[in-house]
């Protein structure tokens, strides 16, 4: 901004210094008769009338990148490894089912899915594999993404808890059918309205699921 400011100042300080030119320039040929003089401040207010032009046109360029800033930073970001949504964009969509949900009086699930061992990170490939798998096994109208690095977080909409249930169970069989060995995926599964009224309550309610499952997994890789 401050950047933009100063952009604008001196297009005007160059539109001010060309008309001064001009003026000597006439003044040069006119009054003073001395034409070396009205050549120079011709060829000042040549050169400051050109920048004047090129700053104008800077500025209006100035505002169309700024916005295009804006949509990037607006838009959905996917992580750099899976190209799944972030969380903040899950959230938000999560946020929308719910509303959906309260009106119409129904409920939905939240599956969050794990590797066995979060000391351990898994390697890139890993989680691209999943990610994959997780691709090909979501049901048409479920909405999937990367939780953080390692963990991934399904939306199950207008769906009871045995139709959860099943669809949870599915999505870690995949997982564990294809899983590398020392990942050992392990999944919670959280309802609207039943465990959480907001994405953060459920989505703390399901590490809570899973808390130990951590532990144990802590204690025997020690």
């Amino acid at each position: 901004m401050e950047m933009l400011k100063s952009r604008r100042a001196l297009t005007w300080i160059t539109l001010d210094g060309s008309a001064i030119s001009l003026l000597l320039a006439i003044a040069g040929f006119v009054l003073v008769n001395s034409p070396l003089v009205a050549v120079l401040a011709l060829t000042a207010a040549i050169v400051l009338f050109s920048t004047f032009l090129y700053l104008s046109r800077s500025n209006e360029e100035a505002p169309a990148t700024q916005v295009a800033t804006v949509e990037v930073e607006a838009g959905l970001p996917v992580h750099p490894i899976t190209g799944l949504y972030r969380w903040w964009v899950f959230r938000d969509r999560v946020m929308e089912e719910i509303a959906r949900a309260e009106r119409q009086k129904r409920s939905l699930a939240l599956v969050l899915l794990e590797p066995g061992d979060l000391f351990g990170k898994p390697a890139d490939e890993a989680r691209l594999h999943a990610a994959n798998i997780l691709r090909r096994t979501v049901r048409n109208g479920d909405f999937f993404a990367q939780y953080d690095d390692d963990r991934f977080v399904v939306m199950l909409p207008e769906i009871d808890a045995d139709g959860a249930r099943t669809a949870a169970n599915r999505l870690l069989s995949s997982l564990r059918a294809h899983e590398e060995p020392s990942l050992r995926w392990r999944a919670a599964l959280v309802m609207y309205p039943k465990h959480g009224a907001t994405p953060g309550e459920l989505m703390d309610r399901a590490q809570i699921v899973l808390q130990p499952g951590r532990l144990a997994s802590a204690v025997d890789d020690n």
